[in-house]
């Protein structure tokens, strides 16, 4: 619910409210399976439209310590989630290396 509404406050732009409604979602949001994964990812994305590098790289990361705990439990079961993975942690990388030149 709190996601498709985050949806379309992106729609919207209205990033501010989009952020509120993601932080509800990943609250609620079991910690097992990957659904919080994608959620943080998403935020990170909202973060990065309303021009806060450093929120979206926290966001990031923690999505990718989900995949990396994930991986480790029940292993990353299709190509599909392990290029994801493999996205995931090149987005890191080079937005890292862009906030570090900021901070």
């Amino acid at each position: 619910m709190y996601t498709r509404l985050g949806s379309c406050y992106v729609e919207l732009e209205d990033y501010e409210l989009a952020i509120e409604s993601y932080d509800k979602a990943i609250r609620l949001t079991p910690d097992s399976g990957l659904d919080k994964a994608i959620l943080y990812w998403e935020r990170a994305d909202i973060h990065i439209e309303f021009g806060e590098k450093l929120e979206a790289l926290q966001d990031y990361k923690k999505s990718a310590e989900i995949y990396d705990r994930q991986s480790k439990v029940s292993g990353i079961s299709n190509k599909e989630e392990k290029e994801q993975h493999v996205e995931l942690l090149e987005i890191i990388e080079g937005l890292g290396s862009e906030v570090e030149k900021y901070t």
